[in-house]
């Protein structure tokens, strides 16, 4: 369960070997983290040969616990240059870990377009990808899903990897289908991934499954079974599996952090026509389905497929982003055209976070009308084909913004804002400033979190929430570690899998080392700290629902990046 693949694009050479075992408490992002650390120049070009692309798996990744086999990519991003993770569900992390791989580096650029193929045996092969040059995900997925069999799992990039949109996402296929709907959205992964001119990382099922190792697999098997009761006996995890994540779109609309043209905020009743009950509607009447797993053994379930009103399959896992950002971020109100929006997305792989925002700046400049959904999928069409506005619109929101020449841009460190308006959610603004993911709520969401200031809320959930990325689902960990019982199963997984006694302080622990190393990558790119900022209009406009500014001094940012090192003087696992 530690095998480590390093590949060479240039020379097209594979080195097969095992991951540090002083790295055996670090998964997911924070392996990323200390990785790049290690071996990436933080100096280099994000689209140059010697940025890395590196995919890993989490701690409990191999294991029956439910939401353990999400899948981390890693790189410098083009988006914010600085360091960036994103994480997907879907069959790859189970694949994987059935191999026994806990990471896959890849450096270089190849001289042409290449597949790589991880057969049943664990082998890499390189196969001339030249039939699938300029083809989107949906299309690809099918080929080779036609060509290897169905036993496979797919990592792609669409039309826009390749033409190195800053936008650009990395593509997963679906549990119980290889659709292309499950993404590492966030940060232009997808570009690096082109960049080194790979259309696709397909993995065999292995022929033979690695056997994961426990100390105590009895403690272990108790723990995890009584983490799966918590999720199920929540009463937010309860409403996911009928509404997905639009579930919770009333709420954030009804404190105002919901984006409404272009985050300013207002109230709008027709957001009821894009909520959790009209989706579920939707899905009863057109023949689609709700409450379904994006990874196996996931008691969540909060996957969809989404039918128009013809009844024809659109798109899977229609989630509050997409919705929030597609929808009433551009004055649009009908669960059907952003279905369509959010396929072409996926189609071309792009971040419908990134694009969400970037059509709201493109209505804030009078190019696109309000609410115009005609117009918005010619856009969709441009960027496809790589032309006009839409080649801008693929760069993503900043870029528009400076094209444009509009000051009312919502991004931090160059990262477009997630669906939650920071001057309702003052904590995930303080995260979206100072956090190295930039603008990215799973990094930093501090909604419903304690604390008595928003720097003292977003510490504490940027700790919190880099723990969950080295482990599970955010869905899971977050009813896991809001239960009074639900540390104490989490400790027992520890001691059970790898035979530690760990406190909650010490499993915090994962997540501080995760922030120092992306802060130490950081900081190597000559990223001043002193720069972190929000756009002025949070400080300048009330919104109209939360009758708040975003009133919490710059100044103040630093103490964010302060309390982590500190937090970090007597942690063992920042001094790997």
């Amino acid at each position: 369960m530690n095998k480590l693949y390093e590949i060479d694009m240039k020379t097209l050479q594979i080195s097969y070997g095992q991951v540090n075992p002083k790295y055996s408490l670090l998964g997911g992002r924070g392996l990323i983290a200390k990785r790049m650390v290690d071996v990436v120049d933080a100096k280099c070009d994000p689209l140059g040969p010697d940025n890395h692309l590196i995919i890993t798996t989490g701690l409990f990744a191999g294991t029956k616990m439910t939401t353990s086999s999400r899948v981390s990519i890693g790189a410098k991003s083009p988006m914010t240059q600085t360091i960036k993770e994103a994480n997907s569900g879907g069959t790859y992390a189970e694949f994987l870990s059935e191999h026994g791989i806990k990471m896959i580096d890849i450096k270089g650029v190849s001289e042409k377009l290449e597949l790589i193929y991880i057969d049943e045996k664990g082998q890499v092969n390189f196969i001339d990808a030249a039939d699938y040059k300029g083809l989107n995900n949906y299309e690809v997925c099918a080929k080779l899903t036609e060509y290897f069999g169905q036993d496979i799992s797919i990592m792609t990039i669409g039309s826009a990897g390749e033409k190195a949109y800053r936008s650009s996402a990395i593509m997963f296929s679906e549990f119980g289908s290889n659709e292309p709907v499950r993404s590492a959205a966030r940060g232009g992964l997808g570009s690096v991934m082109g960049s080194k001119n790979i259309k696709a990382i397909v993995l065999k099922r292995a022929k033979v499954k690695a056997n994961t190792p426990y100390v105590d697999e009895t403690l272990f098997d108790s723990a995890r079974k009584e983490l799966a009761k918590i999720v199920l006996s929540n009463a937010s995890a309860k409403a996911r599996s009928k509404f997905g994540t639009l579930g919770g779109l009333d709420t954030f609309a009804a404190i105002g952090s919901l984006p409404v043209r272009n985050f300013r905020g207002e109230s709008d009743e027709r957001t009821a026509l894009v909520n959790g009950p009209s989706l579920y509607e939707n899905l009863m009447k057109h023949g689609g389905k709700a409450g379904l797993p994006c990874q196996r053994g996931c008691v969540v379930r909060c996957s969809n497929r989404y039918h128009g009103s013809d009844g024809a399959y659109i798109t899977s896992g229609l989630q509050y982003e997409t919705v929030g950002l597609l929808g009433p971020n551009c004055d649009i109100y009908d669960l059907d055209a952003i279905a369509k929006i959010s396929r072409v997305c996926d189609d071309i792989g792009v971040d419908t976070i990134e694009i969400g925002c970037g059509l709201g700046v493109l209505m804030e400049a009078g190019i696109v009308p309000w609410g115009d959904i005609d117009i918005t999928m010619s856009l969709m069409e441009e960027m496809k084909e790589g032309i006009n506005t839409g080649r801008i619109l693929g760069d993503g929101a900043d870029a528009v913004g400076k094209h444009f020449k509009v000051s009312r841009v919502p991004v931090a460190r160059g990262q477009a804002f997630p669906a939650y308006d920071p001057r309702a959610t003052k904590g995930t603004g303080v995260s979206y400033a100072t956090s190295a993911m930039g603008a990215d709520h799973t990094a930093g969401i501090t909604l419903g979190l304690p604390g008595d200031s928003p720097i003292e809320q977003s510490i504490n959930s940027q700790i919190s929430l880099a723990f969950v990325d080295n482990t599970f689902c955010l869905f899971t960990a977050g009813a896991f570690l809001s239960h009074p019982e639900g540390p104490g199963h989490l400790a027992n997984l520890f001691k059970g899998r790898y035979g530690l006694d760990l406190d909650f302080n010490g499993m915090m622990g994962i997540g501080l080392a995760t922030l120092y190393y992306e802060n130490e990558f950081t900081r190597n790119t000559g990223y001043d700290d002193t720069s972190d900022s929000l756009p002025q209009f949070l400080y300048d406009e009330i919104s109209p629902v939360s009758k708040e500014k975003f009133d919490v001094d710059q100044g103040l940012f630093k103490h964010v990046h302060a309390a982590i090192k500190k937090a970090n003087e007597n942690n063992p696992l920042a001094k790997l």
